[in-house]
């Protein structure tokens, strides 16, 4: 996904390699049901930001069922991942 090669990308750029501070700081691109998914992850199955990765991108991948309900809530996690207007990743990763 887009978003979250950005991401890695800008955090190589900027030598954020710490998986807890990559945790953190890729929250702040999140909103709506991603950010939700992504504070109430359980960590205690993700050791590292690879697993991250793959659980966020399985999770945001998945198939919704043929219901329109279920295909607004996809449209929405596809929607809340993406980078929100204004923001400024350098800023961010300054700290």
């Amino acid at each position: 996904m887009e978003h979250i090669d950005h991401f890695d990308n800008l955090c190589d750029s900027y030598g954020v390699f710490d998986f807890e501070k990559k945790m953190m700081l890729f929250s702040t691109s999140l909103a709506g049901p991603a950010l939700d998914w992504a504070q109430h992850e359980p960590l205690s199955t993700i050791e590292s930001w690879i697993d991250f990765r793959e659980a966020f991108l399985e999770e945001i991948c998945k198939e919704p069922p043929f219901k329109s309900k279920y295909t607004t809530t996809l449209i929405s996690w596809r929607e809340s991942v993406m980078k929100k207007n204004g923001e400024a990743y350098h800023l961010i990763l300054k700290f």
